[in-house]
């Protein structure tokens, strides 16, 4: 996809409300099954939280079963400025278009691309630790529900991963995954981008696969399903 694509598709999404992976849906509506999907609040009050690229998700969007999401607001020309200023670096045209046209964070990948008045927004100079000994300028784009975060290289406009999954002492958890912001959000928009991955290959690790990174993600999710339904059963003498 384009650089003109992407945005075009961004835009469709945030014009719907549906900009985010995690859509809640309607009060009291498609309560049955996963229940570890469900959210009460106010108490007694249930609803399910739709994940964006499953049959479910597609299923309640075609019945409008979906709350969407309010509309975004885009951010001032002004701080875009400000902090290329700071940076001493344009963003890329595309990452300029979404925050100028689209919104100043909250959609997209992750938790959302984070709002340019966050704290978390600053852009840091500092040297790789994965692979090249090259400065780098870099800027956080979003970070994940499960942890890990995803960082946007201002000079080469490449992007970084963090992982959240444990690695050893030792080993760097920053990398660079050999995508652009368009490949990058190209893989969100097709609901095939999960959260970074290092993988062991022999005496090295590596940034993991598409495949690598779903069946992490899918064995994590497995994983919270068998902790909601059988929780820990701790021993009261040893508490």
């Amino acid at each position: 996809m384009t650089d003109d694509d992407v945005f075009a598709a961004v835009r469709r999404l945030a014009d719907a409300g549906l900009y985010l992976d995690r859509i809640r849906g309607l009060d009291g509506v498609d309560l049955d099954g996963d229940e570890h999907d469900l959210e009460e609040w106010p108490e007694g009050v249930f609803r399910r939280i739709y994940r964006r690229g499953t049959p479910r998700y597609e299923t309640a969007l075609a019945n409008g079963w979906l709350a969407v999401l309010p509309p975004l607001r885009p951010a001032p020309p002004e701080l875009v400025e400000e902090l290329e200023e700071k940076a001493r670096r344009r963003f890329p045209p595309l990452l300029r278009r979404l925050y100028l046209e689209i919104g100043n964070g909250g959609f997209g990948p992750g938790n959302g691309l984070i709002s340019l008045t966050s704290r978390q927004t600053a852009v840091r100079r500092d040297r790789s630790s994965f692979g090249t000994d090259r400065p780098r300028i870099a800027r956080v784009l979003c970070y994940w529900p499960a942890g890990g975060t995803t960082e946007l290289d201002l000079l080469d406009g490449q992007i970084w991963g963090t992982t959240a999954y444990r690695t050893p002492t030792g080993v760097p958890q920053s990398f660079r995954q050999g995508l652009t912001l368009a490949a990058w959000l190209s893989r969100w928009l097709d609901c095939r981008l999960l959260p970074p991955l290092l993988v062991q290959d022999g005496s090295r690790w590596r940034p993991g696969t598409e495949a690598e990174e779903r069946e992490a993600w899918q064995e994590r999710e497995r994983q919270r399903a068998e902790d909601y339904y059988h929780p820990p059963v701790y021993d009261e003498e040893s508490t």
